[in-house]
């Protein structure tokens, strides 16, 4: 995967990460960062996360088949993390886990489509 750190500032855009043996975007220690059309896919543990004071930002991406949340958003990175017209779905089929999201919504999360899976029918919500 990608791990963003320590006044790391990637533009990242058109790219698939997926298969890592932990998360696929790991953003932290006041990271930044530019995420934009990537499709980001059936990671170990989290698909996108932001956690201790970074500064990330999500565009136009699709966040899938994750063992936990598609997308992951700490209490201290939600007021600089901006997630905007992305497709973020649950946790990994196989093993029942995981959530859409995992997040106070404080941050900037608009015209994203989040879909939970539950063992009958599929319910999506519009941030």
């Amino acid at each position: 995967g990608m791990e963003v750190k320590h006044g790391g500032a990637p533009h990242v855009s058109n790219c698939t990460i997926s298969l890592n043996k932990k998360s696929g975007v790991y953003v932290h220690h006041q990271g930044a960062g530019v995420f934009s059309n990537c499709q980001i896919a059936d990671n170990s543990i989290y698909g996108f996360v932001a956690r201790k004071s970074a500064s990330a930002e999500l565009h136009q991406s699709h966040i899938s088949g994750h063992k936990q949340a598609g997308l992951y958003v700490s209490k201290s990175a939600q007021a600089r993390t901006k997630v905007v017209d992305n497709t973020v779905a649950d946790g990994h089929k196989k093993s029942g886990a995981g959530n859409a999201l995992k997040a106070s919504l404080k941050g900037t999360f608009k015209g994203s489509k989040l879909f939970k899976k539950d063992k009958k029918h599929r319910r999506r919500w519009t941030q």
